[in-house]
């Protein structure tokens, strides 16, 4: 019997890194905190008095390693890497930052905000203040407040396999954020040189400057699907840190989909799924009759950034298909 598609209750949907994400083709997001974060775009994870919507229009934001890891998180519904272009922006008035908050770690701790894999972050064993080795598949904003030795604003990359790009002193900055400003931050990330470009105003003012980051030489690569503000655990680290602000206006610039454009094409007795592709990403079609489990249809293609055909086939009189998107 031949392969039926019925479109009124066809589902399109991908997996990436074991996490379902929402189909879009939309390459920027914005939030201005005007009213309570939508659960379909916000999310917590940890202590999530942390991060408590403030009706006069932001987010305000603990940062207090004496408690779990905590993150304020925007699923990107996407894979960063370091072949991909992609801008961060948000607004920042930091109140207070105390170092060495806690007992018996008197070092300082990062203040925290950028993107993060979600999987790695919220694993049981993941502690930030641990370094080289256990921390993977971080690109974020570090600020070290001073507790004596200057404070210090880092750019931070960590790959895939737990090292950060480091290459020497010039890769962080020593600047110490004032207090009760109207921080303005961007950061810049371009492909083609792996280069991090960071700038800020404060109070509309140009602040810093501040040195850009590029990727190390032995660096690998990284794999980040959410935008989050991170409240770090200090657990295994001589430092720690208690610190209060507010986050506005977080604005995402971010490259498409890996899936944009689906159709579904009608080809003699047969039908096959159409789509513009992503190079680096690798797709196969997936297909169900009663969703009680996916099975592959076909083999797997790798994404070429034009389009993909994908055939439908199935032995069942009527079946759901999907398309399944890695990025390793």
């Amino acid at each position: 019997m031949s392969t039926k598609i019925k479109p009124p209750r066809w589902v399109l949907g991908w997996a990436m890194i074991g996490m379902a994400v929402q189909l879009t083709t939309a390459a920027d997001f914005f939030e201005n905190f005007a009213a309570p974060p939508a659960p379909a775009n916000w999310r917590t994870h940890g202590d999530a008095s942390l991060f408590p919507w403030n009706p006069a229009g932001h987010l305000d934001v603990t940062w207090d390693s004496s408690r779990t890891n905590s993150y304020f998180y925007h699923p990107l519904g996407t894979i960063l890497g370091k072949d991909d272009d992609f801008t961060l922006a948000f607004d920042l008035k930091l109140i207070s930052a105390v170092p060495g908050f806690t007992e018996g770690k008197p070092n300082t701790f990062e203040l925290a905000i950028g993107f993060i894999n979600l999987a790695n972050a919220t694993h049981t064993n993941f502690f930030r203040g641990k370094g080289t080795g256990t921390v993977r598949n971080i690109f974020e904003l570090d600020y070290f407040p001073n507790n004596g030795l200057g404070a210090t604003l880092w750019p931070a990359v960590w790959s895939t396999n737990a090292s950060l790009s480091y290459r020497d002193a010039s890769d962080y900055t020593l600047i110490e954020l004032p207090l009760n400003a109207s921080l303005h931050v961007v950061m810049i990330y371009t492909a083609a040189d792996r280069t991090l470009r960071t700038t800020m105003t404060s109070n509309q003012q140009p602040f810093g400057p501040i040195n850009a980051l590029v990727l190390a030489p032995f660096f690998t690569d990284f794999r980040v699907d959410a935008f989050a503000i991170c409240s770090y655990s200090d657990h295994a680290t001589s430092g720690s840190l208690h610190a209060v602000g507010e986050i506005d206006n977080v604005h995402l610039t971010l490259p498409p989909a890996p899936v944009v454009n689906f159709a579904i094409a009608q080809y003699g007795d047969g039908f096959e799924l159409s789509f513009v592709s992503r190079p680096n990403w690798f797709y196969r079609a997936e297909t169900t009759a009663r969703f009680d489990g996916w099975q592959a249809s076909g083999s797997e293609v790798a994404g070429t950034g034009g389009v993909i055909n994908l055939p439908a086939v199935s032995t069942e009189p009527a079946a759901f298909w999907q398309i399944h998107a890695t990025r390793p």
